[in-house]
């Protein structure tokens, strides 16, 4: 038998697979594997040979540490399947599984709405973007928007996130004066881990002056070349 791994919890360093083995005619080979959950490729397996498991139940454990990263058996974030496949002296087998989802970072958060340089003559405007997640998926109640001046935070608020990761945002922006704002935004994923996206822009709310001087108001033109000033 295969004991649960906890299919509600998101690993981001290591876990067991633990279980008890038992077989009258005894074990002769287990195989751990790992499956991606989207398509149930094997992404790695390996066996583990020569287990003797003809006595008691309590005496035969299987304990087999899964390592998660760069040098580890997963190495990216997402939804796995670990099965694990127990063949008897005599050739029979069974198999169990269990999932699990590994997230070790947060999600990618991008702007659609603005980008570094956009000129803003008017308030409030709308921030809107994308943001996804590999490993447990993108908290649709964890995001928030900042506009920033300097080092101050002149306005907050909470992002609208809908299931698929668009988010968008209502900025007010009142009683502000001229110059270079920051526009944040920052949202988490469901294993508490957030990431945070952030264009510079530029407000300008006055409008160019223009004065004529020449020619002067009701001129008549005879010569017909006319210099404006």
């Amino acid at each position: 038998s295969l004991n649960p791994i906890s299919e509600t919890n998101t690993y981001k360093e290591t876990f067991k697979v633990e279980g008890k083995l038992y077989d009258t005619n005894g074990v002769s080979k287990v195989k751990v594997s790992i499956l991606n959950a989207k398509d149930n490729s094997e992404v790695v397996s390996w066996e583990k040979d020569g287990i003797d498991a003809k006595s008691q139940p309590t005496n035969n454990n299987l304990s087999e540490e899964i390592t998660i990263g760069t040098n580890g058996k997963i190495t990216s974030d997402g939804n796995y399947i670990i099965e694990v496949t127990v063949t008897d002296n005599v050739g029979k087998e069974v198999t169990e599984r269990r999932s699990i989802t590994v997230d070790r970072k947060g999600p990618t958060v991008e702007f659609k709405s603005h980008e570094d340089g956009n000129i803003i003559t008017t308030f409030p405007i709308t921030v809107e973007g994308t943001a996804s997640d590999e490993g447990s998926g993108v908290n649709t109640e964890e995001g928030v928007f900042k506009l920033i001046q300097g080092s101050t935070t002149v306005e907050s608020g909470k992002l609208n996130i809908q299931a698929n990761g668009i988010w968008n945002g209502s900025i007010v922006g009142k009683n502000l004066t001229e110059g270079e704002y920051e526009l944040q935004v920052t949202i988490k994923d469901k294993a508490g881990y957030d990431d945070t996206s952030a264009v510079t822009v530029e407000y300008d709310k006055a409008l160019p002056q223009l004065i004529v001087t020449e020619p002067s108001g009701n001129s008549v033109i005879t010569n017909g070349n006319v210099v404006i000033s």
